[in-house]
C-alpha cells in the first residue's frame, strides 16, 4: 500500500518549484509501488493558482503516460474551486467525488 503525499497548504507559483521536487522524490520512491494508486491529500490547502495546479497536471499526465491515475484525497474547497475553474476535475481521481454539506 502506498503512503499519500500531503500537499502543502499553499500551492501557489511561490511553492511550485518546492512542491514539484517533493512530489519527484516522493513519486520515485513509490515507484516499487507502482500497482497501488498514487495519492495525493489536499484537505489542507487553503491557496492555490495557475501554477500550482500545472505541478498536479503534470503528475497526472506522466502517471496516466504510465497507465495510472491519480488519486487526490479530501480536496479542499480552494483546491477543488481551482480544479474546476480550470476544467481539470476529470484529470483525477476525486475522493470524495462531492463536496460534503
Amino acid at each position: 500500500m502506498s503512503t499519500a503525499f500531503e500537499l502543502p497548504s499553499e500551492l501557489t507559483i511561490y511553492t511550485a518549484d518546492s512542491t514539484r521536487q517533493a512530489l519527484l522524490g516522493w513519486l520515485q520512491a513509490r515507484s516499487e509501488q507502482a500497482a497501488s494508486p498514487a495519492c495525493l491529500r489536499g484537505a489542507s490547502v487553503d491557496e492555490v493558482d495557475s501554477a500550482g495546479l500545472q505541478v498536479l497536471a503534470a503528475l497526472a499526465n506522466t502517471l496516466a503516460e504510465q497507465g495510472q491515475v491519480l488519486e487526490l484525497q479530501q480536496p479542499s474547497a480552494h483546491l477543488r474551486a481551482g480544479l474546476n475553474d480550470l476544467g481539470a476535475t476529470s484529470w483525477f481521481r476525486l475522493v470524495p467525488q462531492e463536496m460534503p454539506a
